[in-house]
């Protein structure tokens, strides 16, 4: 591989780590403020989310493109290591290393936030069946309390 390709890829590749990092922080805040009950809050983390994984995916088709100007299209991280010079093969490992690591970091937590989420929506559930289905609220607000229109939910099963 070229040295201008090899410090090209390099750069991006080391460009990507601040940026998981920052995502992973996304992540935390998010699943901080899902399990203190802050679910204000919970839709600004929704969207900064999907900017994250937008510009994560501008960052794959870009380091897609970049091995395959060096010449190891369809090759992963892990496997481009090899074509790298030699005096660079060292650091290129513990890029990998951190990047993976941070990318697995944000998968476990990611993986928290949608069972929380899923927990926390399977409550609301339960607790607006319980008053829907509540004899006495039935008994007191009669035909008033089917016939009225659902009021927009604070809570979005979207999330």
């Amino acid at each position: 591989m070229e040295k201008e390709t090899s410090d090209r890829l390099i750069s991006f590749l080391e460009g990507m780590l601040p940026f998981y990092r920052k995502f992973l922080e996304v992540e935390t805040n998010k699943y901080q403020d899902l399990a203190a009950g802050k679910l204000d809050s919970l839709n600004a983390h929704v969207r900064r989310e999907e900017a994250f994984v937008l510009k994560a995916r501008g960052m794959e088709q870009e380091r897609q493109r970049l091995l395959e100007e060096a010449g190891l299209g369809g090759k992963t991280f892990r496997e481009s290591i090899p074509f790298f010079p030699a005096e660079e093969k060292d650091r290129l490992e513990k890029l990998y290393r951190d990047l993976s690591g941070t990318v697995g970091q944000i998968r476990a937590v990611n993986s928290k936030n949608s069972s929380l989420t899923r927990l926390k929506l399977g409550q609301i559930s339960q607790i607006l069946s319980r008053l829907e289905n509540n004899p006495e609220l039935k008994r007191i607000y009669g035909e008033k309390l089917n016939a009225a229109a659902p009021a927009d939910s604070f809570y979005s099963k979207k999330v």
